[in-house]
């Protein structure tokens, strides 16, 4: 309010993360073109380190990825492997859902997010493929990651859903589906669902308007104020 505190400075919650977002947002908006171009660029040097990791004859849906070994994840197993894809679709998305150009090039080699994105989303939900994602059980990763992979579905659609068909379309929304009645943990985890929903009502699926309206007012539940939330009672 003016001539005092807002909350958020009373109760001192750390604002530097987003004053460096900020700060490369604004870049982006005065130098256009030049800074899009080093987002791009930095886009296709991941993509690039992405395609290498899919073993030859295998799937993006399930990369090889390296890494240490975590609780609950172990180094190229098929959830950090469905993690991988599915944090690198959203990059994908926002470039397909641009004007272009949309594919990418590194070290001579072109990379096409589009052909990525069709052949992981089809493998990983298809219960018969070796990449197989498998079925979403309660409090499980894959609840997280099917929000991630709804928005870029939806980011995306315009060109995405053309290659992927009708057949391969509903059978991605059938996978993500399944997270529809599993439990999730007590805080930002009610919205995974959410965006589930969200798609499939974007996409002229019907959705019980109790799937979308419980997570927002759970949310909601949580306001402090200032456009912030905590991340569930207690936190």
């Amino acid at each position: 309010p003016p001539g005092g505190l807002s909350r958020v400075a009373a109760r001192r919650l750390p604002r530097h993360n987003h004053q460096t977002y900020d700060a490369s947002v604004s870049e982006t908006a005065i130098l256009g073109d030049h800074a899009r171009g080093r987002w791009v660029a930095l886009l296709a040097r991941l993509t690039s380190g992405f395609v290498r990791a899919i073993p030859q004859d295998g799937s993006p849906a399930w990369p090889r990825l390296p890494g240490p070994d975590m609780p609950g994840h172990r180094s190229g197993d098929v959830t950090s492997g469905m993690e991988g894809f599915a944090r690198m679709s959203t990059a994908w998305a926002a470039l397909l859902a641009g004007p272009g150009p949309h594919t990418l090039t590194h070290d001579g080699r072109t990379l096409d997010p589009l052909d990525l994105l069709v052949r992981g989303l089809a493998d990983g939900t298809d219960p018969a493929h070796p990449a197989y994602w498998g079925d979403i059980g309660d409090m499980e990763q894959p609840i997280v990651e099917a929000a991630e992979i709804a928005f870029s579905v939806w980011l995306a659609r315009e060109r995405l859903l053309p290659a992927l068909g009708p057949q391969r379309t509903d059978q991605v929304l059938a996978w993500l589906g399944q997270v529809h009645g599993m439990r999730v943990y007590d805080d930002n985890w009610v919205l995974f669902p959410v965006a589930v929903a969200c798609l499939e009502r974007g996409l002229g699926r019907p959705i019980d308007d109790r799937l979308v309206d419980e997570g927002i007012d759970t949310m909601f539940r949580w306001d402090v104020g200032d456009g912030w939330y905590t991340d569930g009672d207690g936190h």
